[in-house]
């Protein structure tokens, strides 16, 4: 187990108390709204990318995105490919990891994404995020200071604080960060790079 010399700073970092219920404020907040995208039958994007290989320090592979060069003529949906993000939490994780790579940074950004799961999986931290009585952009400012405390990789900070500045709950941070190392794990295994990460 690595000794991180930030670590101190971390567990000293002090949770708000959660601020007394105040039902007459229960009123103002609006309803939640869902927003649903439906395909368009008429517009297909035959958008292929694919990323090469860049000499890194690391030696990770980055991930490949293929969609079809054809469009099927039929009405049928496509089964998911391994490359498909199921959910917004693994295009974020995506992201995250083509942004690393990019930047020599995935061990770091792994090591980063470790401590931040600890530190937001701890009990005290946990019964802040989990209180309802809580404002979400009081738990993002929460979320935000202990990135800035917490001497994390700029790239990881810059996206961590966008999935909180879009308004997203602090649950989705943990989906994300969860699915970045499942993917790194995914990938480490298939190309026999690194040791998964448990």
């Amino acid at each position: 187990m690595e000794t991180l010399s930030t670590t101190s700073s971390l567990t000293t970092f002090q949770v708000p108390k959660p601020s007394k219920p105040n039902h007459h404020n229960n009123h103002l907040k609006p309803p939640p709204h869902h927003h649903h995208n439906h395909p368009s039958t008429t517009t297909k994007s035959t958008i292929s990318s694919s990323f090469s290989t860049l000499h890194q320090k690391d030696h990770f592979t980055p991930l490949n995105f293929h969609s079809p060069k054809h469009p099927s003529s039929t009405t049928f949906p496509t089964p998911l490919k391994p490359s498909t993000h199921r959910n917004a939490a693994s295009g974020y994780a995506a992201a995250l990891l083509d942004m690393s790579q990019r930047h020599d940074t995935v061990l770091r950004v792994v090591r980063d994404v470790k401590r931040l799961l600890k530190v937001l999986r701890n009990d005290r931290v946990m019964d802040f995020m989990m209180d309802e009585f809580v404002l979400d952009i009081d738990k993002g400012k929460v979320v935000k200071e202990l990135l800035d405390k917490g001497k994390f990789e700029v790239n990881f900070v810059v996206l961590v604080k966008l999935i909180v500045d879009k308004g997203k709950k602090i649950g989705f941070v943990d989906d994300v960060l969860v699915e970045f190392l499942r993917v790194f794990n995914q990938l480490s295994s298939s190309n026999n790079v690194y040791q998964p990460i448990i």
